[in-house]
């Protein structure tokens, strides 16, 4: 095992190597706002997913998330609400493409999220990255079994 010191240095270097974008591999999942929250559900069962974009008009609206459901059903929402009333609409969290996995993974520590947003250079929907991915890299999961 490395020691304390150069653990986190090599940590930092596998971190700090890994640009998010190289991480968003799927095609990106859309949902118009007013659908019903039960074709999101459909949708993210059929992709293998957990989350899904909310569009209005094409335009980067909201998130929801497997998370967004449970939480609505289990307060009493109904699967028939429209997917803007369960999803994330304001203060959505995002990252840049370009930013380092190592950015991503403190935005979803401090926002208590599994799924960002991802947006490209011009500010526009690339993608999204959830902590599945990150943890599915091969090289990070090298790079914990070095560590620990």
């Amino acid at each position: 095992l490395y020691s304390s010191a150069a653990s986190d240095v090599y940590k930092r270097q596998v971190f700090m190597n890994i640009r998010v974008g190289s991480l968003v591999r799927r095609n990106l999942i859309t949902i118009e706002k007013g659908v019903p929250v039960i074709e999101a559900v459909k949708l993210m069962a059929s992709k293998n997913v957990g989350s899904v974009i909310i569009t209005d008009g094409g335009r980067l609206f909201g998130i929801i998330t497997e998370r967004d459901v449970i939480r609505a059903l289990a307060s009493g929402g109904s699967i028939l609400d429209p997917v803007e009333r369960v999803g994330t609409v304001r203060n959505l969290v995002t990252v840049s493409e370009d930013d380092f996995i190592s950015v991503a993974a403190e935005k979803m520590i401090k926002h208590g999220v599994r799924h960002l947003i991802v947006l490209n250079k011009d500010g526009r929907l690339f993608g999204v990255v959830s902590i599945r991915d990150i943890l599915g890299e091969r090289r990070i999961l090298e790079a914990l079994s070095k560590i620990y």
